[in-house]
């Protein structure tokens, strides 16, 4: 069976995961992990992941081959532009991060979140490289993480897959019954 790790978003648990991709753990071996030891990030037939949870894969990415499938769902570059150091006053900001990511209940929330955990965390790409076998969705209504930028992500990124999600935002798994189809369609899974 297939190693599959999956590494989630700084705010979530693993619960929420587990939710939407239960039926890759019919075929797949599934991790769900808040970081990766980078060290041993290659040596999973796929690694996926979500948010923050994508750090850990660009930085992967840059400092070896990878052949693995990777599969980067709304990542973005530097931590705290978008996560960090938001203007919201206080105690306001983590209402608005789950109102932008559009995930209000709270059994996907993380009890044991650490927004400084990522603080400082920017990751861009080695402009040497060619990234293959990685795929990105995003969705086209992200509160949380621009278009724009996401169209800033894909122009640094030579080689990678990118799709896009009609009506889907940060979370575009989330809910979501066409997602995995979308997944399974555009990927080698």
């Amino acid at each position: 069976m297939q190693k599959l790790i999956f590494l989630n978003d700084w705010f979530f648990n693993e619960k929420l995961l587990y939710d939407s991709f239960e039926p890759l753990t019919n075929r797949f071996d599934v991790e769900i992990s808040k970081s990766s030891d980078l060290l041993n990030i290659g040596e999973n037939d796929i690694i996926a992941g979500w948010g923050s949870g994508c750090l850990d894969i660009l930085e992967a990415m840059n400092k070896s081959d990878l052949n693995n499938i990777k599969i980067l769902i709304s990542p973005y570059l530097d931590y705290d532009y978008f996560v960090y150091n938001r203007s919201d006053k206080s105690g306001e900001f983590e209402a608005t991060y789950r109102k932008k990511t559009g995930i209000l209940e709270d059994e996907y929330i993380d009890p044991e979140r650490d927004v400084n955990k990522n603080s400082g965390r920017v990751v861009y790409p080695d402009k040497n490289r060619w990234f293959t076998n990685t795929y990105v969705f995003i969705g086209d209504s992200d509160r949380l993480v621009p278009f724009k930028y996401h169209l800033y992500f894909a122009e640094m990124y030579n080689g990678c897959s990118f799709h896009l999600i009609e009506n889907a935002g940060f979370s575009p798994f989330y809910k979501s019954g066409d997602f995995l189809d979308i997944l399974e369609a555009n990927t080698p899974l």
